[in-house]
């Protein structure tokens, strides 16, 4: 008996569990635009580098996801690591993580 009353308690706190769970998407922890805003109060080298990476990327990562955390994103990261101090590097690919990550 007291192994039942226990498989009843496991089945319904895992139902419970399961209702309970969010079944939506969490939202972006960062609006889209506000990105290349951050971006660039980190300073001049990152701005540049969003720039170029918006003229090359032949997508608009304002307006894309898969843009923006696609070849924008690999654009971006490949010209602050090589132009840019570490500070200014990790500084722009931080706000674009954070807007890439569900």
């Amino acid at each position: 008996m007291k192994a039942s009353l226990s498989l009843v308690t496991v089945v319904f706190g895992v139902v419970g569990i399961t209702v309970a769970s969010p079944v939506e998407p969490r939202a972006p922890t960062m609006k889209r635009a506000d990105v290349g805003v951050n971006v660039a109060g980190v300073g001049q080298c990152p701005t540049d580098c969003w720039n170029e990476a918006a003229a090359n990327a032949g997508c608009d990562p304002n307006a894309d996801d898969s843009c923006l955390c696609g070849p924008f994103f690999d654009n971006v990261a490949s010209c602050t690591s090589s132009l840019c101090n570490a500070g200014e590097n990790l500084a722009a690919l931080d706000f674009m993580r954070g807007a890439c990550t569900p």
